[in-house]
């Protein structure tokens, strides 16, 4: 197989699939399979290799962060039609196993795999900074695998703010496909500190020279890079073909959007999204196509200051997360199609999961706008409650991102002490004594004649 990977190759399918919410198709645009939000860490990394092994990084952001959730997405070889049965690749020495696959465009699979329960105890009592994680890609034969990518989100109360999280699988359509993200609130690009940062993950690209191997990235209409793609996390080979946007990558966007790449790191698949934003946007709809049918875009991230969500599904956001026992909090739902648009007169479960609270619950409807509210009084004490919100559609329960709100002790004053009556006789002799004692320093002696 040549590795500029001519465009006269058959592709198995360039007809554009339908988009669902619940079930991955085969070229199934990317959905959202996890969100969300709180002081939050994240570390994103990839690995490819013509051998059998391979280190991914893991970036620990404090000593406080504990790991929250952690998950392996997983690309067969491009044009191999190799099937990743389970246990066919192994992270930190323990078999994988999926719990999602489908076929993409260019002729292999992808995978999907929850790895929380294999990565939180080596990284919980881990030091802060990078901790490296072997793949094993020997059973499924390396030359069959293009890369992996581990995403590793954390825990962290040490962050100075709240963020949201969206973790997105599936399999762009390379002849063009859209993804939408809803913002809960616009975010002001002029603001210090606001975020609107995307990640992709793409498998079977390779762009050393001028290889015309190259995915068009659009945002709003506007393009954002015309060099996504490349090999940057793994090797110029077949079954090494791998790259994402994340450790070592910066989110500059490409000086030139309209340019092609001439190597791997043209474009490193980080970007921020700030650009595209004005201070009333909410509505954000990413196009992508490779034109050149040969790049598998199977993996989206986006890390906001605001809460959002990835096409259609629920939204949950708060204006505060900080309250004294026995105040009200409120929580607001808002639910979108799959192009953005509110959906109302749906029917929305809020539940407190954990914390104080845990229990407290209320269904509400959807207003003309999608959302609808959820006000509880703190009285469970002292803690940090964790809400959601859900929805049915179809038979399947769709559930939101999750929020925390930290309930504090009330301060207390201590009270004024009343005299008794003795007290008063006491103060009332002290008053009356001072005041002769200032009629006897003001008295003016007579004059003696």
């Amino acid at each position: 197989m040549q590795l500029t990977k001519p465009k006269m190759r058959s592709v198995l399918s360039a007809s554009a699939a339908a988009f669902a919410l619940l079930a991955a198709p085969a070229h199934a645009a990317l959905v959202n399979f996890y969100s969300a939000t709180g002081k939050l860490g994240l570390s994103v990394d990839g690995c490819g290799t013509v051998s059998d092994k391979c280190n991914i990084d893991v970036n620990k952001p404090s000593s406080s962060a504990t790991v929250k959730t952690a998950f392996l997405m997983t690309a067969s070889s491009g044009f191999s039609g190799a099937v990743l049965a389970n246990a066919s690749i192994s992270l930190a020495g323990q078999p994988v196993n999926w719990v999602e696959s489908l076929p993409n465009g260019i002729g292999s699979n992808n995978y999907r795999a929850d790895v929380t329960s294999i990565i939180k105890p080596i990284l919980d009592p881990a030091a802060v900074g990078i901790s490296g994680i072997e793949v094993d890609e020997s059973v499924a034969g390396s030359s069959l695998v293009d890369g992996s990518i581990l995403v590793v989100v954390f825990d962290d109360p040490s962050q100075p703010k709240a963020s949201s999280v969206l973790l997105n699988f599936g399999a762009q359509e390379i002849m063009g496909d859209t993804f939408n993200v809803t913002l809960a609130s616009p975010i002001d690009p002029a603001v210090p500190g606001s975020q609107l940062d995307m990640g992709l993950g793409i498998s079977f690209g390779y762009q050393e020279g001028t290889t015309g191997q190259n995915s068009v990235v659009q945002v709003n209409g506007q393009t954002l890079t015309s060099s996504a793609g490349g090999d940057d996390d793994g090797e110029h080979s077949d079954g090494a073909l791998i790259t994402v946007g994340g450790l070592g990558d910066s989110n500059d966007n490409p000086a030139d959007p309209l340019a092609p790449s001439t190597n791997a790191r043209s474009d490193d698949e980080l970007y921020s999204l700030l650009p595209f934003l004005s201070s009333s946007t909410t509505s954000i709809s990413t196009y992508t196509i490779n034109a050149s049918s040969d790049d598998n875009i199977f993996f989206a991230y986006f890390q906001s200051s605001s809460p959002a969500i990835i096409g259609a599904g629920i939204l949950l956001s708060q204006t505060v997360d900080t309250h004294t026992v026995g105040a009200q909090h409120t929580a607001q739902a808002v639910i979108n199609d799959d192009n953005g648009v509110p959906q109302p007169n749906v029917s929305v479960t809020f539940t407190v999961t954990a914390g104080p609270n845990a229990g407290a619950t209320f269904t509400g409807t959807t207003d003309a706008e999608g959302k609808v509210n959820f006000t509880y009084a703190g009285n469970g004490g002292v803690g940090t409650d964790t809400i959601e919100a859900s929805f049915v559609l179809t038979g399947n329960t769709i559930t939101s991102n999750t929020l925390d709100v930290t309930w504090t002790a009330p301060v207390v004053t201590a009270p004024k002490t009343v005299p008794s009556v003795q007290g008063w006789g006491l103060i009332l002799l002290t008053t009356l004594l001072g005041m002769l004692g200032v009629a006897r320093v003001r008295r003016v002696p007579q004059k003696s004649t």
